[in-house]
């Protein structure tokens, strides 16, 4: 089942939304940041779209949870 365009949307807010928060702070625990999500997602969407984030080399997630912003500077 292909997702709607309203559903694609709603995807590239969240998309952006944690990007522009995580380049706004610099550095995060992703716990925290999740938190701010959770009532929007669930993990799993949560997590995909740190990996999408981090495989565009906008961020760098450590050992330790945190999430640095890497990419350019708004």
């Amino acid at each position: 089942m292909r997702p709607t365009t309203q559903q694609i949307n709603a995807y590239l807010i969240a998309v952006k939304a944690i990007a522009d928060t995580i380049r706004e702070v610099g550095e995060c625990s992703l716990g925290i940041l999740y938190v701010g999500c959770m009532s929007k997602m669930d993990l799993a969407a949560f997590n995909g779209i740190i990996n999408k984030l981090e495989s565009a080399g906008l961020i760098s997630v450590s050992g330790q949870s945190l999430v640095k912003w890497i990419g350019p500077v708004a």
